[in-house]
């Protein structure tokens, strides 16, 4: 049984901070740069961009929210209990808060497996386990959880870890139905073992120190603040610490600090956009880190967000809420006064009995309409309290997350005639893109770094389809051998294109685009695990091997590594090498169908019988579906 083992984790700071000289040292403690931290690149936005506020330069310090709190204590109150102040915790903070009885659907079946969450010595536990017919456990993983993902709103996740690198555990809670069921998007092979990056934790962690290169490495400790913190809308607070520390406080604007609803639209959305944006793809700009966003700046010079073109769209409901909005009337005639924060407010979410009334007066900040002005049948405004969002922004399951539902952000004039049926979908034509970017043709975005990062988008997308797609190679081809050729140190871009390469059956092309990337970040996970699956594919064995060890190295918690390292050595016919690595993907992921038959494979190769028959024998009792074709393979490798 693989036992994840609990992340050692370093204090926090405190409580806030009184006086000045522990202003100071609380601001140092928060943040604590790198020893050699990376000079920002020369067309950094945060260096460049024309704008009044000085703490959007890299050299501002952030200070933490206890630190803010000292001035600001009756909002920090207000917005610890938004779901945005509470977008993630310490387990040992949470634990209680769920439910864990029958009735809560603890334990679970899902995958042929039971699913059970439980308490043990004060700490929250997650086990996934699957039973032979006597009922005895055949194989089990069971982790300690150490962190908590969501507020509860709609439901939470939870982070279990090893050394620094973050898995998500396959079991969530879902609030509105106060029931545990498996994480959103998860299938039965994923388990324990989903990796989660730090794009994953961009828009549920304040900030989170992960080691380049690497996929799910951090280091520790691993966040800077848990939940969304202050500094992520208003930028980092060092320089405001400082004047108010002085008394030198302005007359006007406090060039110190950024109040989003002083910004010029496009920036005002963007503080909300950098996680309400979520598009087909994401993409960070070349030169750019996934946390180097600051408020005040545009959003798409530090990301590239991929969205779906209209017209190859069946449902509203296959996009985002910003892209709704921004479809809404509403929003189209206002002239960019419109935004989040019209409806919304970022500090404090309105207790339930209020609810339609806060809404409701912020729709008439604009309809000046009164309760009987509305057109509606009385009998429906009356069921509705006289709401103005239940009529014109309905709820619809959401296609991506069970159990929950998302809002209508298209604020229908008649609902009921644009109920988000699906519609026909024209055919691409030849050399058109499904997706575009979202902030194309913004201000101060070189046409070429428009094309190099649609080109990520575009391959992207090819990878997700099976077979591969040849005429979105064609799209992002070219575009990704030109970014390549122009900037030939942009790893991003060229795994990009050795990853779309390889989806389409290009091994050798890819091969020699993963060298590259290889030569210039030779520790990049990613790229030495594609070298190594590669390599193996042209049948060059003995390359893969070092090439999959090297990428054990740099994570040896991904049991799939092991497995491909054991798949190796069964075509180099090294058999106690394949048990080896065998055994070690199974201590990480015991439930992995392909990994059993290797080392039965293995063990019968090695003259060892009786090791492969109680494989076979343990295999079998984790319920396989082609249970009835392993045992006719087995009887027929035992007669041999």
């Amino acid at each position: 049984m693989a036992q994840f083992n609990s992340l050692r984790l370093v204090g926090f700071l405190g409580a806030a901070l009184v006086v000045l000289v522990g202003v100071v040292a609380g601001a140092i403690l928060y943040w604590r740069p790198d020893p050699t931290p990376p000079a920002p690149a020369t067309d950094d936005p945060r260096l460049t961009w024309p704008t009044p506020y000085r703490n959007v330069r890299p050299e501002v310090a952030y200070v933490g929210d206890a630190v803010c709190s000292n001035c600001h204590q009756q909002i920090a109150e207000k917005y610890a209990k938004h779901p945005m102040g509470r977008s993630m915790a310490l387990m040992s903070h949470e634990a209680g808060h769920e439910k864990h009885g029958r009735e809560n659907n603890n334990p679970f079946e899902k995958f042929d497996s039971r699913f059970q969450v439980f308490l043990r010595d004060g700490k929250t536990y997650h086990r996934e386990e699957r039973r032979d017919a006597q009922g005895n456990v055949a194989a089990a993983v069971e982790a300690e959880v150490q962190y908590v993902i969501g507020s509860g709103t709609r439901g939470k996740s939870y982070l279990v870890g090893h050394e620094g690198r973050l898995f998500q555990s396959p079991i969530s809670w879902f609030s509105e139905k106060q029931i545990w069921d498996v994480s959103p998007s998860f299938s039965e092979e994923r388990h324990f073992t989903r990796m989660v990056n730090a794009r994953c934790l961009f828009c549920h962690a304040n900030y989170a120190d992960a080691v380049a290169d690497s996929v799910n490495q951090y280091r520790e400790p691993i966040f800077r603040g848990l939940s969304i913190g202050c500094e992520r809308c208003h930028g980092p607070g060092a320089l405001h610490v400082e004047r108010h520390q002085t008394g030198a406080l302005p007359a006007g604007l406090d060039d110190t600090i950024v109040n989003p609803k002083r910004l010029e639209p496009v920036l005002r959305e963007s503080v909300c956009q950098q996680c309400h944006l979520q598009g087909e793809q994401r993409v960070l700009r070349r030169n750019r880190d996934v946390f180097d966003f600051r408020p005040g700046l545009p959003l798409y010079m530090f990301w590239a967000v991929c969205v779906r073109h209209p017209d190859f769209l069946e449902s509203y409901r296959s996009v985002g809420q910003v892209e709704l909005m921004q479809q809404s009337r509403c929003y189209q005639k206002s002239g960019g006064k419109l935004g989040c924060i019209s409806c919304h407010d970022p500090h404090e979410r309105p207790a339930p009995e209020t609810r339609v009334d806060f809404y409701r007066a912020r729709c008439r900040q604009c309809h000046e309409i009164g309760k009987n002005d509305c057109s509606g049948p009385k009998v429906e405004r009356d069921r509705q309290q006289d709401s103005c969002f239940s009529c014109h922004m309905g709820k619809a399951d959401s296609s991506t997350i069970a159990h929950t539902a998302v809002t209508d952000h298209r604020i229908l004039r008649k609902p009921e005639a644009n109920s988000g049926a699906t519609k026909p979908m024209r055919k691409l034509k030849i050399g058109e893109s499904p997706v575009r970017l979202f902030h194309e043709g913004a201000p101060g975005l070189a046409p070429e770094e428009a094309e190099r990062d649609l080109g990520i988008g575009l391959a992207e997308l090819l990878i997700g389809v099976p077979s591969g797609n040849s005429p979105l190679l064609q799209l992002a081809g070219p575009r990704l051998e030109a970014a390549t050729s122009r900037w030939p140190d942009d790893v991003e871009a060229l795994e990009s294109l050795g990853d779309a390469l390889s989806a389409v059956g290009k091994s050798s092309e890819a091969l020699v685009i993963y060298q590259k990337v290889l030569a210039i970040a030779p520790n990049r996970e990613a790229a030495l695990a594609q070298t190594a699956e590669t390599l193996l594919k042209r049948n060059r064995s003995n390359q893969a091997v070092e090439y999959w060890k090297r990428a054990i190295e740099v994570n040896p918690f991904n049991a799939n590594y092991h497995m491909h390292l054991a798949r190796t050595h069964v075509q180099l016919m090294d058999w106690p090498q394949a048990r080896t690595s065998c055994r070690k993907s199974l201590e990480l992921n015991p439930f992995d169908l392909d990994t059993r038959v290797l080392l039965i494979t293995a063990c019968l190769q090695s003259g060892d019988r009786q090791a492969a028959r109680e494989e076979f024998d343990r295999l079998i009792a984790i319920h396989p579906k082609q249970e009835t074709e392993l045992r006719a393979w087995f009887t027929k490798q035992m007669q041999r």
